[in-house]
């Protein structure tokens, strides 16, 4: 949304256009923390006659976060997720497959519950020590991977988790 959003904003009102807001933003935390930041966010969310977000965790952080200062923001928010070309994952048989292997692909930030994933798969890879875990994505803490190899190695599963980088689609597939 900030900075391009609240240009298009602005823009669209001039010209008379409805605007529609899409946020899938992980880090409106910083924004919000920042006066201009959020000042400019909020005239951007008020201009706008629909709030997308791709998760309902987003919009329920937007209606804790500015709730209060953007009245019918509840009215105007809808979630509409993340759609996925299903055509570039093709289904292929077992021959094709790793049975035990288990994928997560995102950004790995605490609030999406890696945590509790690695805990899951520790139950998992106890009672199937084939198993395996594959993180795919990119790291937004500051200190990179470190929270999540420190846990899988105090579960005991550090070796059954693989934590990769970004790749694109036709990498996860």
């Amino acid at each position: 949304c900030y900075p391009e959003g609240a240009a298009a904003a602005r823009i669209a009102g001039r010209l008379g256009i409805p605007f529609v807001l899409t946020e899938h933003a992980t880090y409106l935390p910083r924004i919000f923390a920042n006066r201009l930041q959020r000042a400019r966010y909020l005239e951007t969310v008020r201009r706008a006659v629909r709030v997308v977000t791709v998760t309902r965790m987003l919009s329920d952080e937007l209606r804790a976060a500015l709730g209060r200062e953007v009245a019918d923001l509840s009215e105007r928010l809808t979630v509409i997720p993340n759609a996925i070309a299903v055509d570039d994952f093709p289904v292929v048989g077992p021959a094709a497959r790793r049975p035990a292997e288990l994928l997560w692909v995102g950004h790995r930030k605490p609030g999406k519950g890696i945590d509790t994933l690695l805990e899951a798969f520790a139950r998992v890879h106890a009672v199937r020590p084939e198993a395996r875990l594959r993180l795919i994505g990119a790291s937004v803490e500051p200190t990179g991977d470190g929270h999540w190899e420190r846990l899988a190695a105090s579960l005991g599963i550090r070796e059954a988790v693989a934590i990769e980088g970004p790749t694109d689609r036709a990498g996860v597939a």
